[in-house]
């Protein structure tokens, strides 16, 4: 597994558990996503899960208790999106989700929504910023004899 996944994979998986204290990553390599290139040795501080510092890891101050992780030789990137996915609103979504954050992907569009979206959105708002962003399209609205007869609509021609 590259070591950007790797490292993706462990602030998903465990990032809850230093957020209760600063999280520091010294020596990554950091892109940005800005057009900027890389910016290696660089040194990333994290208080209450937001990103507080970054900057040359030899000019910034470690604050006290925080656990410090050694990202020499691995990537730091922005969380991606997905903006064309579908099953992360039905049955497949408590899986899918995990496979997603493990990929580094903290967000994603779904194409195809439950019937009822804002009935869907208040079950699954759990406000854990672990959680997968989801953001919901209309139900599937199909043509004559619908693929899925148990909620897409049928659209028929006048």
């Amino acid at each position: 597994m590259p070591s950007t996944l790797r490292l993706i994979l462990w602030f998903a998986l465990f990032g809850g558990l230093a957020w209760s204290q600063p999280l520091v990553i010294q020596r990554v390599t950091v892109i940005d996503a800005t057009g900027r290139p890389a910016q290696p040795d660089t040194t990333v501080v994290i208080v209450g899960g937001r990103i507080a510092k970054v900057g040359p890891w030899k000019k910034i101050k470690v604050p006290k208790n925080a656990q410090v992780v050694d990202g020499a030789g691995k990537f730091l990137i922005p969380g991606l999106w997905d903006m064309h996915v579908h099953g992360a609103s039905d049955s497949r979504s408590p899986w899918s989700h995990l496979l997603f954050l493990a990929n580094g992907v903290v967000g994603v569009r779904d194409m195809s929504g439950p019937p009822d979206a804002h009935a869907w959105r208040v079950e699954h708002s759990s406000g854990d910023p672990q959680s997968l962003g989801v953001y919901l399209g209309s139900p599937i609205v199909d043509g004559p004899n619908p693929v899925d007869t148990s909620s897409a609509p049928a659209v028929r021609a006048i």
